[in-house]
């Protein structure tokens, strides 16, 4: 026998969350139809209860599995919600770290809320392409085959723990996190410091001279990798320096996808040759 608690948050649901809805008692003129059902309907709905001494993080994790294994094969999940599972499944995947780093942007800094964090949030820059293509990329935890990742760049004596599987090292995580906003937020401050401030809004039909779109931000990432690679990564004031005539640079000629040219064309003109 089973026996369950007359508690608030012992059942997590997982699926047929909206069915129990049919057994709220409310007040307007449908409840005396609804009270009838109630009586005869069983509703089927997919409840987990978890042993008292199971972690939150392996709760998390077990039901963030069983959402994708019950949904994956009825209807798509969107790319921006399967990387907010993957935060909590695998918090130390390319994708969680990316997640985590864009909110860190999005928290303080030039980017401040101005980056989609919900679905209902309007004219703010999408996420899931920034995470995949453009910061994916530049945070991977590899420094042996790939020399343009902030991963590679970070002086910490303990970092390879954190590829170690199944890893739990979060405060090395944390560090590294942090790390990479840093180094992101000092170059999109030279950027927009150099750029008019127009520009330095989000793009729409509405407000044509906006400059901030998932392919600018993908671009001005790119420029990073190739300035980690070629070991010109320097400060705030040396970024400003050598990006002082960016504001006539032509932004708008690259559409969608080809942000990596982007960035390459912006690192050839102002920082290769530069001294």
């Amino acid at each position: 026998m089973i026996e369950i608690n007359d508690e608030c948050n012992i059942i997590g649901l997982i699926d047929g969350q909206h069915r129990t809805y049919a057994y709220h008692e409310g007040d307007d003129i449908y409840e005396p139809h609804i009270a009838k059902l109630r009586k005869i309907q069983n509703l089927l709905v997919t409840g987990i209860l978890f042993p008292q001494k199971e972690s939150k993080e392996s709760r998390l994790k077990f039901e963030a599995n069983l959402f994708l294994e019950i949904n994956l094969n009825q209807t798509k999940v969107k790319p921006k919600l399967q990387q907010e599972i993957e935060l909590m499944i695998t918090p130390f995947s390319n994708i969680a770290i990316g997640k985590r780093i864009l909110k860190g942007l999005n928290s303080n800094g030039p980017l401040s809320n101005l980056i989609e964090q919900y679905s209902f949030e309007k004219g703010k820059i999408k996420t899931a392409s920034i995470v995949s293509f453009g910061l994916k990329p530049l945070i991977k935890l590899d420094d042996i085959k790939s020399k343009d990742s902030l991963y590679s760049l970070w002086e910490n004596q303990d970092k390879a723990r954190l590829k170690e599987r199944k890893s739990e090292e979060y405060q090395i995580l944390n560090e590294y996190i942090s790390f990479c906003i840093t180094k992101i937020r000092d170059l999109l401050i030279a950027f927009k410091s150099e750029l008019s401030s127009d520009k330095w809004e989000t793009y729409t039909p509405q407000n044509p001279n906006g400059m901030l779109n998932v392919t600018f931000i993908n671009g001005v990432l790119n420029v990073l990798r190739l300035l980690i690679e070629n070991n010109k990564i320097s400060d705030i004031q040396n970024y400003k320096e050598k990006l002082k005539d960016i504001d006539k640079f032509d932004f708008k000629k690259y559409k969608s996808s080809q942000y990596r040219k982007m960035g390459k064309d912006i690192y050839a003109k102002y920082f290769e040759n530069a001294i």
